[in-house]
């Protein structure tokens, strides 16, 4: 222990610590403001104290360094940092003792949802028009940047599907240039979407024409129909039921 002692301690057991990679928690309204930058995000602890003091300073895990904008509103600032849930038996000291912090007040935005349907449904069947529950969100970003936010997207896989695609989908807010907004908060964040499979085809009546004249000496009799409608079947938006065949 003497070893470890700092210097002028007279041997009594005093030591140091540190913890590196200390990550900065704001506390603030979320409600009403945007944390948008902490310089720096995370620092070094120092904690000093006797060998069982620290000892126990040590084993503790819900320890936090806080930086406390209660009291500061939007703008640019440099707040002290405050080591959080340590003994009073030890001294802690943060390196660097204070951040610069950028806060943005909040702005919503309502947005309608658009469905990305990807892959192709089994042979001979298509996708239909995607519904979405609910079909609308608000999405929340920094005033200074809620008009960069162009869409908000849900993305649903329909390959090889035989039957209706039904999934809850978390939505994701994009800029013009299709890049993801990882800032913009969405709510509701997920969605229930149905992708309608179907087969495209129509049926429709069936009606027989005769064209021409039989030889001379012979004329129609008589005309059997056997079934008095068919299904027709098309690429989609290429069906549309015929007046004859």
């Amino acid at each position: 222990m003497e070893d470890n002692a700092l210097p002028g301690s007279g041997g009594t057991g005093v030591r140091e610590e540190q913890i590196t990679n200390v990550s900065v928690t704001p506390k603030y309204d979320s409600n009403q403001f945007f944390v948008e930058t902490i310089e720096p995000a995370q620092v070094v602890l120092t904690i000093t104290g006797k060998d069982s003091a620290l000892k126990k300073a040590m084993s503790i895990s819900d320890y936090s360094v806080e930086l406390d904008l209660t009291k500061v509103g939007k703008g640019e600032h440099i707040m002290p940092l405050t080591p959080v849930g340590f003994p009073t038996t030890v001294t802690v000291k943060v390196s660097p003792s204070s951040a610069k912090v950028i806060i943005d007040e909040k702005s919503n935005k309502q947005m309608p949802v658009t469905v990305n349907v990807t892959g192709i449904p089994a042979v001979g069947l298509k996708a239909g028009q995607p519904i979405v529950k609910p079909n609308k969100v608000t999405v929340t970003m920094p005033s200074g940047s809620i008009d960069a936010v162009d869409s908000v997207r849900a993305d649903v896989n329909v390959e090889k599907a035989q039957a209706p695609v039904s999934n809850k989908v978390r939505l994701a807010a994009y800029d013009k240039d299709g890049k993801v907004l990882e800032m913009a908060g969405i709510n509701p964040a997920v969605v229930e979407v149905e992708v309608p499979i179907t087969s495209p085809f129509t049926t429709v009546p069936l009606q027989l024409k005769l064209v021409g004249e039989p030889p001379p000496g012979f004329s129609v009799a008589s005309l059997v129909q056997n079934t008095d409608k068919v299904t027709v079947y098309a690429t989609a938006g290429c069906v549309e039921p015929p007046g004859v065949l």
